[in-house]
């Protein structure tokens, strides 16, 4: 009998803990009124991870939605509102799922819940330094371990064990992911906290993280860079996972070359990104996606970039048009 309530007891100190976890991921996962409102009232670049999800979760199933993914360029170039408007004939309903500092990876791992959604077009911004082999720890958000297990190669799971557990973990459990933001969103919502107070212990949580040997942004050390990229990646399977998940579906996959700053017809450059082009080209030929290369597009001045990677108001307005007249013709 004491044997007995031992074995109760400690099965009562193990299950129950992990019942009580199941079953917050389950009430939290399922509060509609809680990722709604995340969905409207979070402003965009201040927790894209966070807000991409509760966008997805709340967008109706639908061949009539266009979904946009990227990072900050697809964002600051491309106006989903504009787009929109444009193809009201067509019913369609662009939505920005672009998530700051992300890359090809994060893609990736999103996309088998983008592609539970059933959207008719999903466009991808891509360039020659989204399928750089190196960077994309950095870029993930996200996890997904059956796409994880198509982009991975044995010795890659050994070299960072920790992001494919740490991973794992946020894939079975909401707070695993988002506690911090979820601890931002009652705060703010019991009114202790500001969204312009959130964003600035983020900046500055990103400040303290900075590796101060590390140059400015990935672009430049690309830039600086002697070596040819070696295709195929990390990042380049993971555009394969992204456009096999996609055809899966059923969804027409476009995916769109980053506007180009002009410094990448210098001739140490315009090799590498012609060799992207191609590389991409053969990826679409043999996967079944559109790619619209930037020469396909309005031939953007450094007039319409706010720095290397980013346009301006006015870049964006241009590019917008431009993509526009493309899609027209691929629809």
């Amino acid at each position: 009998m004491r044997n007995a309530s031992r074995a109760r007891l400690l099965a009562l100190l193990v299950l129950g803990p992990l019942a009580a976890l199941a079953a917050s991921d389950f009430v939290i996962a399922r509060s509609t009124p809680l990722w709604s409102w995340v969905a409207h009232e979070f402003p965009r670049r201040l927790d894209d991870d966070y807000l991409g999800e509760a966008l997805l979760r709340t967008l109706p199933p639908g061949r009539d939605n266009v979904l946009l993914l990227g990072n900050s360029r697809a964002d600051d170039s491309i106006d989903t509102a504009v787009l929109e408007q444009r193809f009201a004939d067509k019913g369609l309903h662009f939505r920005n799922l672009t998530v700051a500092g992300s890359g090809m990876v994060d893609q990736a791992m999103r996309a088998r819940e983008i592609a539970k959604r059933k959207p008719g077009i999903v466009i991808a911004m891509v360039d020659a330094v989204a399928l750089r082999p190196e960077g994309w720890l950095e870029d993930t958000f996200a996890y997904d371990a059956s796409a994880a297990l198509e982009i991975f190669r044995p010795r890659d799971f050994l070299a960072e064990p920790g992001f494919h557990i740490a991973g794992l973990a946020g894939q079975l459990h909401v707070l695993a992911r988002h506690r911090g933001s979820l601890q931002n969103s009652l705060l703010v919502g019991l009114g202790r906290q500001t969204f312009v107070g959130v964003r600035m212990e983020l900046l500055q949580r990103a400040a303290a993280a900075l590796d101060p040997d590390v140059g400015n942004n990935a672009f430049s050390g690309w830039m600086k860079s002697k070596t040819e990229d070696p295709y195929p990646n990390t990042s380049t399977r993971a555009l394969e996972v992204l456009a096999q998940r996609m055809r899966d579906a059923g969804t027409r996959l476009v995916v769109v070359e980053a506007p180009n700053h002009p410094i990448l017809i210098a001739p140490g450059v315009q090799p590498r990104v012609l060799r992207f082009r191609e590389f991409v080209g053969d990826l679409a030929g043999r996967h079944g996606f559109e790619f619209v290369q930037a020469t396909q597009l309005r031939e953007l001045d450094i007039e319409h970039f706010r720095d290397l990677i980013h346009l301006n108001p006015d870049g964006r307005t241009l590019f917008t048009a431009t993509l526009g007249d493309a899609l027209d013709r691929l629809l």
